[in-house]
């Protein structure tokens, strides 16, 4: 059986970094970013400063400011955040402080991420940014404040659950309307990860309340999915969304019906590690088959286009335990994503 769903980026054993170097534990868990059964996310906002002109003012987008409390707003937002350039929010320039640049671009599982290596003579950094909005009941434990914004860092302790030595650093900035941008650095030991994160997010958190657009960043790909909504495909099945949006929705996946009856996930994997437990052809197609929950969920995943950066290829996937309901779904998305 290849890999189970459910990626994501875990604390473990951690401490959480505070302003003026003084640290607790960190006892709650780290919301992750997952992959088909319980698909992630997480947002952020920007204050604008009191020295700013009037036309820097004016191109400040207030939907990041402003609290998303009905379905509607909340449906808007997710609809914005599909439009944000990911690329843009840690331009090369930000990078290019920590060493020199050797890629960037989108990739993990999110489609609004992105990631960089950066290195000197003597480090490598992994760096990666997500935009999305928090899902229902989930917040920053604050740290400190840019703005508007809540801010909050987490650093491992000296190795992960396997024991291996880790250095890494997770940020997560919160704007008003529960947006969050979540940044991750890695490094060799002796790095002072949290001061790159620290860093890297000021920059995030100033460049979001812009909206840049896709295209803004020139190591920005597009994809099939790119700005695609994954409710879309409900009306033609004769499914409807479940509700509230902030419960049950989140920006690259879609519930409908109760409980776990179907989600459909849009990402991107390494096209060699697409989750499955068997592969099959469906009207002359690879589709990759995944069973779950003790056999009681299925789900169904396929190539969606061509790779968007290195191995990185599209991904459409359904799952549930509604089989037809999911049978319909996949159906109505593979004719949506046709075959190259």
């Amino acid at each position: 059986m290849r890999r189970s769903p459910g990626t994501g980026i875990h604390a473990g054993s951690s401490t959480r970094r505070r302003p003026a170097g003084r640290r607790r534990p960190a006892g709650r868990r780290r919301r992750g970013l997952t992959a088909i059964t319980a698909l992630l996310l997480v947002v952020v906002t920007f204050a604008v400063g009191a020295c700013q002109s009037d036309s820097e003012a004016a191109a400040v987008d207030r939907i990041w400011f402003e609290a998303a409390t009905t379905d509607g707003q909340n449906w808007e937002l997710m609809r914005r955040i599909r439009e944000v350039d990911p690329c843009a929010l840690v331009p090369r320039s930000a990078l290019e402080e920590h060493g020199a640049v050797r890629e960037v671009r989108v990739g993990s599982a999110m489609i609004a991420a992105c990631r960089a290596t950066v290195a000197d003579a003597s480090t490598e950094l992994e760096i990666s940014w997500t935009l999305a909005r928090a899902p229902g009941g989930s917040a920053v434990e604050e740290d400190r404040r840019v703005g508007e914004v809540a801010v909050e860092v987490l650093e491992p302790g000296n190795g992960d659950t396997a024991g291996n030595e880790v250095n890494a650093c997770w940020v997560t900035a919160q704007f008003p309307s529960m947006a969050q941008i979540l940044l991750t650095v890695k490094a060799p030991p002796g790095t002072d990860t949290c001061g790159v994160g620290d860093t890297l997010i000021d920059t995030a958190i100033a460049q979001l309340p812009t909206s840049p657009p896709y295209g803004t960043s020139p190591d920005t790909s597009r994809s099939v999915l790119t700005g695609a909504d994954p409710c879309e495909i409900l009306p033609e099945i004769g499914a409807t969304p479940t509700l509230p949006v902030v419960e049950n929705q989140l920006v690259q996946s879609c519930r409908t019906g109760e409980g776990l009856a179907a989600t459909i996930a849009y990402e991107y994997q390494d096209a060699g590690e697409i989750f499955h437990d068997e592969i099959t052809t469906i009207g002359g197609r690879q589709v990759f088959v995944l069973r779950f929950g003790e056999g009681e969920q299925i789900g169904y995943s396929f190539v969606a286009g061509p790779p968007v950066a290195a191995n990185m290829v599209p991904v459409v996937s359904v799952l549930g335990s509604d089989q037809p309901l999911v049978e319909r779904a996949r159906d109505a998305l593979m004719r949506k994503y046709p075959a190259a």
